[in-house]
């Protein structure tokens, strides 16, 4: 993966980002020939760049001079113009992304509609072409993620078309919404709207710098030269270093306390918790005078040091507390509802850097409920020696949740197929969880599915068939589709996906359905041949695929042809 890391201490602008991003290699012959497709009036503007300094610092200079300073656009005639461009469609929808975020911040501090926001100087030739020159470039260098450091809020007035404004100007105010912030910088402009825009529209993550083989340094050089500091922005491209796991900086703090008695403290904990508070723990120390003692210690994201540090100086007897930065190394988490034998459990699942399932633990709250209900030992759901069994198809439990790699070597069938990773991957990244209902001839899918790691998925009824009719209402299929569910698989997997996933209160329903032709005439092919419907509901819209073969195809190919259209649906959701 391909990081950019832009930093932005002194500011950013529009012509600040494409001077550096063509300072780390895109050829400005390039970028000519990308911004003459935009179809601008021939001989509207001139693109050049030139090496300058700032405060003894090397920096690229882009200009762009503009021969038609007076048409002035709507927002609505700048996304139709790139819309109807012939530059990539990568190219088209970053600067329609960046436009519009922009025209959303003009429109709230003008109080119009987006559609009528009429632009001034970002309207001008210039500023579409930066904006529209900075898609052209993040394409060309193959930028993955962009990271992005703190902004300086910068002070003072700027003249624009509408007089003298404050700086920053109401609409970069309004971009910088939720970004961080520093004031180390002097006065003057240092972020501009289109710079503002850039960042807000573009950005994956800010301030921490991300881990990477950098590989190229890019330096551009902002139009003024402020006493303060150099005004340049340097760009960092590299790759990513793949990590076991991630890190994340949170604050320690402790303080120590001989006064305070056990009920003060044990209040302290909840208090700080439900702040907020990531951890709190005590451990016993010896204090001045031999006094047995507690240091009280929590750990919180950063910007909850003061909130919660008041409450521990409220709720103790503590009149001083200390803390410091420390980073934590983190496994990826996630928590899936399945069905077990005692009904509904959330289980803790546990990730490697590969997507892969380390480990899945029911979570303490619910086996101390089902323990109380059902009045049975604790240690006799959660024991490690008695692992919570998760149903699954004919009654198998812990056996059918093992990793497919391992079940394969059991069986002897070679190696996994990659398919099962993608699909671990895509499970895992959107944090979905998916209820099952299969019929017997699907049989084959269904437990291939939930056999991937990450999956989170689960059966809600174990060998669901369409004879059953009680099962089947259960699922919210209807009377008049039981009663021809030879003819209607489809209607009937569409059903039941819809009623799988209400029924179960989970992401996504998938339903596997099938019929042993030929069914009536209705269908011209051998005795043997089985058709296979699949259907998924996500809640707000149900679609379908349907597939034929022998069944020893169903056990071979077909379960992959529907492994495979369970992937492209499962990406349709992750884009939306």
């Amino acid at each position: 993966m391909n990081i950019l890391y832009l930093d932005c201490y002194a500011g950013i602008s529009g012509d600040m980002t494409v001077a550096a991003l063509l300072d780390l290699g895109v050829p400005l012959e390039h970028l000519r020939a990308e911004l003459a497709k935009l179809g601008l009036p021939a001989g509207s503007f001139e693109i050049s760049t030139n090496k300058t300094e700032r405060q003894h610092v090397a920096a690229l200079k882009f200009n762009v001079a503009v021969h038609d300073h007076h048409t002035h656009r709507h927002y609505a005639d700048i996304d139709a113009m790139i819309s109807e461009s012939t530059i990539s469609a990568t190219v088209k929808e970053s600067a329609r992304r960046i436009f519009r975020r922009l025209a959303e911040a003009e429109a709230k501090v003008h109080g119009v509609v987006v559609e009528e926001v009429h632009f001034h100087e970002v309207g001008a030739v210039d500023s579409i072409v930066d904006i529209v020159g900075t898609a052209i470039c993040l394409e060309y260098l193959g930028v993955d993620r962009i990271h992005v450091s703190a902004l300086p809020l910068g002070s003072g007035f700027v003249e624009t078309a509408h007089g003298r404004l404050p700086v920053p100007a109401p609409a970069t105010a309004e971009l910088i919404k939720g970004l961080p912030l520093h004031g180390e910088c002097g006065p003057g402009e240092r972020v501009t709207p289109t710079g503002a825009a850039i960042v807000a529209a573009v950005a994956a993550g800010f301030v921490t710098q991300p881990a990477m083989l950098l590989e190229k340094t890019g330096c551009g050089a902002g139009e003024k030269d402020f006493g303060d500091c150099p005004n340049i922005l340097r760009a960092f491209l590299g790759k990513s270093i793949e990590k076991v796991d991630h890190a994340d900086e949170v604050i320690v703090v402790e303080a120590n306390i001989d006064d305070s008695t056990p009920e003060v403290l044990g209040y302290a904990m909840e208090r700080l918790l439900d702040a907020g508070a990531l951890d709190v723990f005590f451990s016993p120390i010896q204090m001045k005078k031999n006094r047995p003692a507690v240091k009280l210690s929590f750990l919180c994201p950063p910007e909850q040091l003061d909130g919660l540090a008041k409450i521990l100086l409220t709720e103790t007897s503590a009149i001083g507390l200390r803390h410091y930065r420390a980073e934590r190394v983190l496994l990826e988490r996630s928590i899936a509802r399945r069905m077990t034998e005692f009904g509904e459990v959330r289980f803790k699942q546990v990730f490697d850097s590969n997507g892969i399932l380390i480990r899945s633990t029911p979570e303490y709250e619910d086996c101390r409920r089902i323990a109380r209900e059902r009045n049975i030992p604790l240690q006799a759901i959660s024991s490690p020696n008695r692992p919570l069994a998760t149903l699954s198809q004919n009654g198998r439990g812990a056996k059918n949740a093992l990793p497919l790699r391992e079940r394969d070597r059991e069986r002897g069938e070679g190696e996994v197929d990659p398919l099962d990773g993608e699909l671990a991957l895509l499970f895992r990244k959107l944090g979905m969880t998916l209820a099952l209902a299969e019929s017997c001839t699907g049989g084959m899918i269904a437990e291939r599915i939930t056999s991937i790691p990450g999956s989170s998925a689960y059966f809600l009824e174990s060998a669901v068939t369409y004879s059953n009719s009680a099962k089947s209402r259960q699922l919210g299929v209807p009377e008049e589709i039981l009663d021809k569910c030879g003819a209607v698989s489809g209607e009937v997997a569409a059903m039941m996906a819809k009623g799988v996933r209400a029924v179960a209160n989970s992401d996504l329903g998938l339903a596997v359905t099938g019929i042993a032709g030929p069914d009536g005439g209705s269908v011209d092919k051998p005795v043997g041949t089985v058709f296979i419907s699949l259907a998924a509901s996500d809640g707000c819209r149900t679609e379908r695929f349907q597939f034929s073969g022998s069944r020893r195809e169903v056990r071979t190919l077909t379960a992959r042809t529907a492994l495979e259209w369970l992937r492209s649906y499962l990406l349709q959701l992750r884009v939306h």
